[in-house]
């Protein structure tokens, strides 16, 4: 897969094919209180232009739920 920079880089079959991903996955956590570990042994990283602890939080929750 490539880099999600910009949604323009993706055509709009692409990105309803990511959006009806993350509504499966959501529902599936919704159902069984997890997710099947989609990115086990991956490394994920965060870079923030300036620093916002909520911002910060919301993304490393998300992180932990894949």
């Amino acid at each position: 897969m490539q880099h999600f920079l910009s949604t323009s880089d993706f055509s709009a079959d692409e990105l309803w094919q990511f959006l009806h991903k993350a509504k499966e996955l959501k529902d599936e956590f919704k159902t069984t209180g997890r997710n099947e570990p989609i990115l086990r042994d991956k490394i994920l990283g965060m870079v923030f232009q300036k620093p916002s602890l909520r911002t910060r939080v919301s993304f490393e929750v998300g992180m932990l739920h894949l």
